[in-house]
């Protein structure tokens, strides 16, 4: 604790850099840190030296970037403040007089700006890719590549896993400071004899307590602080007016539907803030956002300032105010938010009346939540960019269930170049529903054409293809006329699918080709071509109709199929075939082969208008299974050069008006028994007629019976028998 004792005669500035502790006198500085801040202190040091010598010029390479430290010296305490040097400049010289020996000397002023070690991570700019890393683990190994000492005091804050995280374009500290505003994470430096730490916390509830420190409201002398009294001066307690609502939303593609409106409240005016993406896909993440967002611009609403002349005061500390006029601040713990320096040597007896050292701090209640506010612009990427498909090893297309892909963008400079490259990326198409639409998968190592949702590098969108001098567009130069939906065979190419579109003036064409098999279905309606010319088929066509009606109309022209080698089937499982020719001829061809038709049931009926004529050059056999009826209206003639023979199993019967039967040579009859009856005649006539029973040969005519010849009349039986 310090005592309310005469401070100014106790204070004693001193610096040591790279080249030593006695290598300067500290004559002033100033100089503020705080809370998430770079902190700047900036000294005047002067070195005396014999004048004209010509060893006195200070070597600035060996004081930048190294540590330097300025000691304060208070009482029976020191307060380092160390960092890096950053900046060196060499000031005036002039001409002083040395009080021990009276000699003529020389007194050069410089000047130096320290900065913390992190500072340094602000000339590094980057493009870089993250991938399912915590974000704590990410802003570690980015501190990790400037040597950065460390403390984590988070408790809970930056463990979220970021899926795919981009540094775009800007420097390491922008990367960090914003992830660490995004995860609610704040930071100070702890100074130390040559070194400071960097210390990273979540929560005001773990700073630690000063113990050397407890601020006594000084109401004696309330305006400046003495350098006969330590204490704090011109206590200020604030409040202002800010927001107290903080609302946010989002959107999760897999999750269409899910409500994801965050909104957390807080005491004040009822002014909202509302922030458009949150950059989350769970609720209960973006109640957290939402409950730091607006922890983070509660901050103003309740604070304290005052001026001190003590010297260790430590931002990210705590102490206990008393004394305070104020009833609510009084005897409470508070926690230093910045502290701004200001200090210089006692040159005479004149500086000792006055505080050598002051400082003016901002503090706030120690219960009081705290969560950096986000000051650090996310980095946007404009327009579209360019980058390759890439995906796991010996893949041609390497795709998710929605279609995402992966790239490798031009920008990266990681030797990554597989199924690591990205996060999944989804693929812009012209038209999607559920389960339906359009749907062409970027393959392996073509050139896409990226956008980014907000402009944000972590969340990018396919929305196009380009051709590049690995992947020339077909057809062009030569036939510009040519548009084409092209594919190519996986794995391997060699072969393509294409639906091509000609429109050079008169050769006008529509091009389909299938590597294998094309196949066209028409579930419930009708399929109509017209074709105004030829069709032609070559390798194998299914059509396949569930449902409904199938036409085809032919305006004028032939149609032609030619099957060279292989079988044609058709089979109609249920329902009428009908074949309607209005008018010219329809033939029929098998050049080699057999012609089956097979109705399995039903009945098969053709009617011809005209005529019908069948040329069988080898047999001809027809089988009935039932009756054969055969209706002329004219007449039936059956020609044969050979024999004619009718086989019939049961009896035949032969009813006409008249029937004559003609043989050039003979015409035998041969039966059990022959009767032949005629109402009115029986005539037989011939060159010879013989008729022949081994029973008996029955003449009878109810009128007249003859048996005429022109040459010879044989009638021979055992018994003949001649009636009238």
């Amino acid at each position: 604790m310090v005592s309310p004792l005469t401070t100014g005669k106790n204070v004693y500035l001193t610096i040591t850099t790279a080249l030593g502790k006695d290598a300067f006198i500290l004559n002033k500085f100033e100089g503020t840190e705080g809370f998430c801040s770079l902190f700047e202190f900036k000294a005047e040091l002067y070195a005396t030296h014999v004048a004209n010598a010509s060893n006195n010029d200070i070597d600035f390479t060996a004081l930048l970037q190294e540590s330097a430290t300025i000691a304060i010296q208070f009482q029976y305490s020191v307060k380092y403040i160390s960092g890096i040097v950053t900046r060196f400049t060499q000031g005036s010289t002039v001409a002083v007089t040395d009080p021990q020996n009276y000699r003529q000397q020389e007194r050069t002023y410089y000047y130096l700006t320290l900065r913390p070690k992190l500072w340094l991570a602000t000339l590094r700019e980057n493009c870089k890719i993250f991938q399912n890393m915590a974000t704590l683990d990410i802003i570690k190994e980015v501190l990790g590549d400037h040597s950065i000492t460390i403390m984590d005091n988070t408790s809970s804050a930056g463990q979220t896993v970021r899926e795919y995280c981009v540094q775009y374009n800007e420097s390491d500290f922008q990367f960090i400071s914003r992830l660490m505003e995004a995860e609610g994470i704040y930071y100070f430096f702890a100074h130390l004899a040559g070194d400071h730490i960097l210390v990273l916390c979540d929560a005001s509830t773990t700073l630690q307590p000063n113990s050397e420190v407890s601020l006594i409201s000084n109401i004696q002398n309330a305006n400046e602080p003495s350098a006969h009294l330590a204490g704090l001066f011109d206590l200020r307690v604030c409040q202002e007016l800010v927001s107290s609502i903080y609302t946010t939303q989002d959107y999760d593609f897999e999750k269409p539907t899910a409500p994801l409106k965050a909104t957390s409240q807080g005491e004040g005016t009822d002014q909202e803030v509302y922030n458009y993406p949150g950059n989350y896909v769970v609720q209960t993440d973006g109640t957290k956002i939402s409950d730091r967002r607006l922890t983070a611009i509660e901050f103003p609403f309740a604070y304290c300032t005052g001026r001190t002349n003590i010297p260790l005061l430590q931002v990210g500390t705590t102490f206990t105010l008393t004394n305070c006029p104020r009833q609510t601040e009084n005897k409470k713990d508070f926690a230093i938010y910045e502290i701004q320096h200001e200090g210089k040597q006692a040159e005479t007896n004149e500086d000792l009346e006055q505080s050598l050292y002051s400082n003016k701090v901002t503090f706030f209640h120690k219960i009081q939540p705290y969560s950096p506010p986000l000051k650090t612009p996310r980095p946007k990427i404009y327009g579209t960019q360019t980058a390759i498909v890439t995906g796991k090893a010996g893949e041609e297309i390497w795709t998710d269930q929605y279609g995402r892909v992966l790239v490798k963008f031009h920008w990266d400079l990681s030797d990554t170049k597989d199924d690591k490259t990205s996060c999944w990326i989804r693929v812009s198409q012209g038209w999607v529903g559920k389960s339906w639409g359009i749907l062409f998968t970027p393959r392996i190592g073509q050139e896409v054409i990226v956008s980014f949702l907000n402009g944000d590098p972590d969340y990018p969108l396919i929305t196009g293809c380009v051709y590049n001098g690995d992947n020339p567009p077909p057809y062009l130069p030569d036939t510009p006329t040519k548009s084409t939906i092209m594919t190519n065979s996986s794995k391997g190419g060699g072969g393509f699918n294409e639906l091509r579109f000609e429109d050079l003036k008169d050769s006008e064409q529509i091009f389909m080709h299938a590597q294998k098999d094309l196949d066209t279905e028409v579930f419930n309606g009708n399929r109509t071509a017209t074709i105004f010319n030829n069709e032609g088929t070559g390798g194998n066509d299914t059509l396949t109709l569930k449902k409904g009606n199938r036409t085809m109309t032919l305006n004028e022209g032939n149609e032609t199929i030619l099957l060279d080698k292989g079988n044609r089937s058709v089979t109609l499982t249920q329902g009428n075939e009908t074949i309607i020719l209005t008018q010219g001829n329809q033939a029929t061809t098998l050049q080699q082969g057999n012609q089956d038709i097979t109705l399995a049931a039903g009945n098969q009926t053709t009617n011809v208008t005209g005529n019908v004529a069948t040329v069988v050059s080898g047999n001809y056999d027809l089988t009935v299974g039932g009756n054969l009826t055969l209706t002329v209206t004219g007449n039936i003639m059956i020609k044969t050069q050979a024999n004619c023979v009718m086989d019939v199993t049961a009896n035949m019967s032969v009813k006409a008006m008249q029937i004559m039967a003609v043989a050039q040579t003979m015409a035998g009859v041969t039966a059990d028994t022959i009767t032949l009856t005629g109402k009115t005649g029986v005539i037989m006539a011939a060159q010879n007629i013989t008729g022949t029973a081994q029973a008996g040969l029955v003449l009878v005519g109810t009128a007249t019976a003859v048996l005429q010849s022109s040459a010879l009349a044989a009638v021979k039986a055992p018994a003949v028998m001649l009636g009238g």
